[in-house]
């Protein structure tokens, strides 16, 4: 699940979709930035926003089961 609010302190749908067993992958103006199971992205450079969804695309089965988990927990 892919969210870059801009002004969203607490967006309740990045805690939805991590109950529902998505990774989430937000700005850092949500609030939830150094959450391991929660992965960032930037809102003002959009080459580094680029990089981040390729580099997640090629993120091993295992790796992601892992920070499901963390989320779930």
């Amino acid at each position: 699940m892919i969210t870059v609010g801009s002004a969203d302190a607490n967006p309740t749908t990045i805690l939805e979709a991590m109950a529902w067993g998505l990774i989430p992958v937000c700005s850092v103006q949500s609030g939830y930035e150094g959450f391991s199971g929660i992965r960032n992205i930037s809102i003002d450079r959009h080459e580094d926003a680029v990089e981040t969804i390729n580099n997640l695309q090629s993120v091993s089965e295992e790796q992601l089961k892992k920070w499901q988990q963390e989320n779930l927990d």
